[in-house]
């Protein structure tokens, strides 16, 4: 048997996929529905549509090898692991575990470097250093961990919207403070900000549905509802309000070109509004597969987009939120140390 006292971290693997598009207007909004998915197998094809009723892969499976932002021969992948429930654990041993307490309190940059850790890599003088295999997580140098991108978490949420997942919204992760990974709430408090001091449907309890998981059982991801806000790595114009992060133009972390891949830019020669009007600002190219104008305002879940004065995205919503908290969720953060925001990791 495998102990639950020897696990450190559960993923769930997301295969390659297309997904079909169904809008390219970005000042409108959509009501919820099935999205189309079509699996790819390998890495040699990649889907480029551009119009509604063409299949474009999803812009998760491209990891930007040379950071020049343009998808090269051999910067496809075939996959990502995603950290099953926000992380877990402290700085020293990161976890990804159930009824735990997530992982927060630490600024922006923190928290990327400590999602590094799952691989071993390390993050010195603004440049990440490829681990060589961390030996007490099982994983080998070919595996690169990181902070869960924008990008990677609308694979997730479109892929929950699916015949493959549960394909309505997501019950919220209501208990008290955020503080148990996991849970979920005993109705679908679509409107209400009701909160718990007891998790009512605790991960692992032997049910057969577990309605706050993506696919509506035990075999999906948690914590997209609700539980903490969560960061990712979405930033507008290379700015770091207070995440920590170095940007100095020639030495800092935005400049560092290998560093390009664990980031999702939204540049301001483009998004050059506010945190509302930006969305609008979106196409297929620039926002397509990252839950934002194509989802925006599912089940009236928050919509506010990165501006100049809030620079980084955070995700899914807080748990004490009405009915705009949700996996389609986005919002706005500085990015420094604060309780509320914890953060998801991804094995690529």
């Amino acid at each position: 048997p495998v102990l639950e006292s020897d696990i450190l971290a559960y993923f769930v693997w997301i295969p390659r996929y297309a997904y079909q598009i169904w809008t390219t207007d970005a000042t409108t909004t959509t009501s919820p529905q099935e999205i189309n998915i079509r699996w790819e197998s390998g890495t040699s094809e990649y889907t480029n549509g551009l119009q509604v009723g063409e299949y474009r892969t999803h812009p998760s499976f491209w990891w930007d090898l040379d950071g020049d932002r343009q998808i090269d021969a051999g910067e496809t992948i075939s996959g990502i692991w995603v950290g099953k429930f926000e992380t877990t654990g402290d700085a020293t041993i990161t976890k990804v575990k159930p009824n735990q307490t997530p992982l927060v309190n630490q600024t922006q940059s923190e928290q990327f470097a400590t999602a590094l850790k799952f691989s071993g890599a390390s993050f010195t003088n603004n440049v990440v250093t490829a681990g060589t295999g961390k030996s007490s997580y099982g994983l080998t140098s070919n595996i690169d961990s990181h902070m869960m991108k924008n990008s990677e978490w609308g694979a997730v949420a479109y892929l929950s919207h699916s015949a493959y997942g549960i394909n309505q919204e997501i019950r919220k992760n209501n208990y008290s403070n955020g503080n148990q990974t996991g849970c979920g709430a005993s109705y679908a408090l679509r409107n209400s900000s009701t909160t718990v001091t007891t998790c009512i449907i605790p991960y692992g309890s032997g049910l057969v549905s577990y309605p706050q998981s993506t696919t509506g059982n035990i075999t999906g991801i948690f914590d997209m509802s609700g539980g903490k806000w969560e960061r990712v790595m979405g930033n507008y114009a290379n700015t770091k309000s207070s995440s920590g992060f170095d940007d100095t133009a020639e030495t800092g972390f935005f400049a560092q070109l290998s560093n390009q891949k664990y980031y999702d830019l939204y540049p301001s020669d483009i998004f050059n509004g506010d945190n509302i009007t930006n969305v609008t600002k979106c196409s297929v190219a620039t926002c397509g597969g990252h839950t934002l104008f194509e989802t925006r305002l599912w089940y009236n879940d928050d919509a506010n987009f990165v501006s100049s004065t809030y620079s980084w995205f955070i995700r899914g919503g807080y748990f004490d939120l009405a009915s705009s908290a949700g996996d389609f969720a986005f919002s706005v953060g500085s990015g420094g140390v604060v309780s509320s925001a914890g953060f998801r990791s991804v094995l690529s």
